[in-house]
């Protein structure tokens, strides 16, 4: 996503991974963090429902995170055309 923000506005995001500190004035973040449960009090972040995508802003931020489960049982994908391993669930 850095590289296409890029390419669109010509300035280079700067990327962290990870629990920043200290805590960006502003920033795209991509895949829950703690950390967004203050800065978006008002969402709910359970994320029920399989496939779930959730995108919220504030004036200063944005996230896009989804739900993620971990199940070992499920690293085997089978495809169209062959098998996917080490995958995760959804």
């Amino acid at each position: 996503m850095a590289e296409y923000l890029e390419k669109l506005s010509g300035a280079k995001p700067k990327v962290i991974e990870g629990q920043p500190d200290p805590l960006p004035e502003r920033a795209i973040w991509v895949g829950f963090q703690p950390k967004l449960k203050e800065l978006f009090p008002k969402v709910a972040w359970e994320f029920e429902h399989p496939e779930e995508v959730l995108i919220a802003a504030t004036e200063k931020h944005l996230v896009i995170a989804g739900r993620d489960r971990w199940d070992g049982d499920h690293l085997v994908v089978e495809g169209i055309d062959d098998q996917i391993v080490g995958k995760q669930m959804e």
